[in-house]
């Protein structure tokens, strides 16, 4: 009695095990994009090796081809004493495969299908996947196994128990773009040849989620630089410029990253046409700035332009698929600024603030060392652009002053960014037992608006000048006040390990908390209040204008003087500009409480100015 050797072929067993494992995927894909909180991304084995045995699949189709022709459609059981089965082997034996240690990359699909398939990743069947129709996966796989190594390292499992190295097994992660970038890699060494057995000890992470968040840092937020209206009022067309992208982390996002940009009224004459309509243009981040060409709209009368910048889950090469394609995602900036060229004049007031704190502690306490690190960056800036209206002004000519009042025909947050990144480290490590618990906490703002709006439209905005000169020389604000809500994301990553008694251990925990908080943050001035410079003593301002209408006052006549002195912000002051038709002022506060390696401060920022369209009479 012989047994007949017969192996798997991709078209029976393996192709059985390729329908179901990616039948059960198809379904995660039905629903990915309902579940998936990040951008669905899409992988496919393309190339894995075995070195060891490269014409195992040649040889093995040889052989079957060989029994085929001995046998014809015949079939047998597994053991058979068939004297025409016994025959055909030996005829045959010369084309049988001497290797049978083999792994099909039709069988890997399977394995990683099963392990990374989720709502987020569709590991693509080799089977359904067809490249002339469907859209090119974002990531690609290649690999490889070997088997019957020889002079392998030994790995000691216990005293009394050593083997040598006879297996490995290698998956390469890559970005699929024009030129394929490596991601990451896993290899592991065995000493047993059994491919299932190698990958099941492959240290791959249960989801790829986090390496292609990690790898593609798509953008968030981004700064938004937007045209003066004299700019916008004077050329047929101007630049608006986007750059500082950033991901949730703070890293800026690599350049094969898309973004969809948006104009309400006007047009953009450059970047690639959107199927989502023709006011949406396509852009790649590139190297990090990009310039949008604007042309206003012919009729500025509506009062404002509004931008917004989407972030999308296309990442790959326009060559392999097409920009017109491109499907916007989040908002990343949302920008409103004014564009009617009949106000009489524009304020724009920006309000930043930051915070710093740097911390580290180290102490040996008697069974081992205490060590704990605390990071954490703020800031917050807010930019708002208020179109005024010239509605009374009087001269003061005993304190040679000119006061106008403006009242807000729109008071526009044109753009507001918050963020806050910490991260916290503690540790206390002995000789026998230890734990590091790592606390990464994310808030990033959003639902920003101006508070009590309709209480600010019904004061006035105060500007002085001097007389003489007719130049502004101050101007009398109190700044906006914005209202938001904090989104906040703490992961907490704890890692225990000991020894015994109790029996050895390790133990890892990593955990997830979202929270939302309400918070607010003023444009406002930030500098501390000195006298008024602009405002002379009283007595002397009214003496000289007596003197200068030709009044003589007697020799011993005298006047109250007023004991309060008027005090004013520093950053309301005019500061730059010709006093005129441009001109504007700022601030900076900054408080350090830092104690040698500690850092703790805070810089607070103000900045204001003003466009009129002429000068008042």
């Amino acid at each position: 009695m012989k047994v007949l050797k017969l192996n798997m072929k991709p078209s029976g067993i393996s192709t059985l095990l390729l329908l179901f494992a990616f039948t059960v995927t198809s379904e995660f894909n039905s629903i990915a994009q309902r579940k998936c909180e990040s951008c669905l991304r899409h992988g496919l084995l393309i190339e894995f090796l075995n070195p060891h045995n490269p014409d195992y699949e040649d040889r093995l189709h040889e052989w079957n081809d060989c029994m085929k022709q001995y046998l014809g459609d015949r079939e047998f059981l597994w053991v058979s004493d068939d004297p025409d089965l016994n025959a055909a082997l030996e005829k045959c034996n010369y084309l049988d495969p001497p290797d049978k240690w083999y792994c099909y990359p039709s069988i890997m699909s399977v394995f990683m299908g099963e392990r990374f398939t989720n709502p987020c990743f569709y590991f693509l069947s080799p089977i359904f996947y067809n490249p002339e129709t469907d859209k090119p996966p974002e990531y690609i796989f290649k690999g490889s196994y070997e088997a019957n190594l020889e002079g392998g390292r030994i790995i000691e499992y216990t005293e009394d128990y050593k083997k040598p190295v006879i297996a490995r097994m290698e998956l390469r992660l890559y970005y699929n773009g024009n030129t394929p970038e490596l991601v990451t890699q896993w290899s592991l060494e065995n000493t047993i040849n059994d491919p299932r057995a190698l990958f099941n000890k492959l240290k791959t992470p249960k989801s790829l989620n986090p390496v292609f968040e990690e790898f593609e840092r798509k953008p968030i937020r981004c700064d938004a630089k937007i045209p003066t209206p004299d700019e916008i009022c004077e050329n047929d067309t101007c630049e608006i410029i986007l750059s500082g992208f950033e991901d949730a982390k703070g890293n800026s996002s690599r350049e094969f990253n898309r973004i969809v940009v948006h104009i309400s009224l006007g047009t953009i004459l450059n970047g690639e046409d959107c199927n989502f309509g023709p006011d949406r243009k396509v852009f790649n981040i590139g190297d990090g700035t990009v310039r949008v060409t604007y042309k206003p709209p012919i009729d500025k009368e509506d009062g404002f332009e509004v931008l917004k910048v989407y972030n999308s889950c296309d990442i790959l090469p326009p060559d392999k698929y097409p920009y017109e394609n491109t499907l916007p995602d989040e908002l990343v900036a949302d920008e409103k600024f004014p564009i009617v060229c009949t106000f009489d004049a524009i304020l724009k007031t920006t309000g930043s603030y930051k915070k710093t704190e740097r911390s580290s502690f180290e102490e040996d306490n008697g069974w081992g060392v205490s060590e704990s690190t605390h990071n954490l960056d703020e800031s917050r800036e807010a930019v708002f652009y208020v179109p005024l209206q010239l509605e009374n002004s009087f001269d003061v000519e005993a304190l040679n002053l000119r006061y106008e009042y403006y009242r807000p025909l729109d008071i526009n947050l044109s753009s507001f960014n918050a963020m806050l990144r910490s991260k916290d480290y503690r540790s206390a490590i002995g000789s026998d037992q230890g734990s590091r618990t790592t606390v990464l906490k994310n808030k990033i703002a959003a639902d920003q608006k101006l508070s009590i709006k309709e209480i600010l439209l019904q004061t006035h905005i105060v500007m002085t000048s001097d007389l003489t000169t007719g130049k502004v020389i101050k101007m009398d604000l109190d700044g906006f006040p914005v209202e938001f809500t904090w989104k906040e994301t703490v992961d907490t990553h704890t890692e225990s390990w000991w020894k015994p008694p109790p029996p050895p251990g390790h133990e890892t925990i990593d955990k997830t908390e979202t929270d939302t908080e309400e918070d607010t943050f003023c444009a406002c001035p930030v500098e501390d209040p000195i006298p008024d410079p602009t405002i002379k003593s009283s007595t002397e301002s009214i003496k000289k204008y007596l003197k200068d209408i030709g009044v003589a006052l007697p020799e011993n006549a005298e006047l109250y003087e007023e004991e309060e002195i008027p005090i004013i912000k520093p950053d309301l002051l005019v500061k730059f500009g010709d006093g005129t038709t441009f001109f504007g002022g700022d601030g900076r506060k900054v408080i350090d409480d830092s104690n040698g390696s500690s850092v703790r401060r805070k810089e607070m920022t103000f900045t204001w100015q003003v466009t009129r369209k002429k000068k008042p009479l």
